[in-house]
């Protein structure tokens, strides 16, 4: 199964290049730099909650449909399942180091 990460870049792209939006405009639309939408593409950058749902907006998107398999032998109940658990447990993550 791929990565959260994977899923989200190739969802990304594809929906970006869908809409014919280039990262220089996506940048703008969510208020961040060119380097940033390039280097999370790229995959050297993990975008932050604020960042992808300020990318989710900019697609008129839901944030959820950012994390959606794209491979139709992915999307399997139990993948999905597995995929909302991983989600569900780095964002309790985050909601646990903000409370330290």
């Amino acid at each position: 199964m791929a990565s959260l990460q994977d899923i989200f870049v190739t969802n990304l792209k594809r929906i970006r290049n869908e809409k014919h939006i280039s990262q220089m405009e996506l940048a703008e639309m969510c208020d961040k730099s060119q380097a940033l939408i390039g280097v999370i593409e790229a995959k050297r950058s993990l975008p932050s909650f604020e960042t992808i749902e300020a990318i989710a907006a900019a697609l008129q998107v839901s944030v959820y449909e950012l994390f959606l398999p794209t491979d139709e032998n992915d999307v399997t109940d139990e993948n999905i399942q597995a995929i909302v658990q991983r989600l569900d447990k780095e964002l309790n993550a985050v909601k646990n180091h903000l409370q330290m």
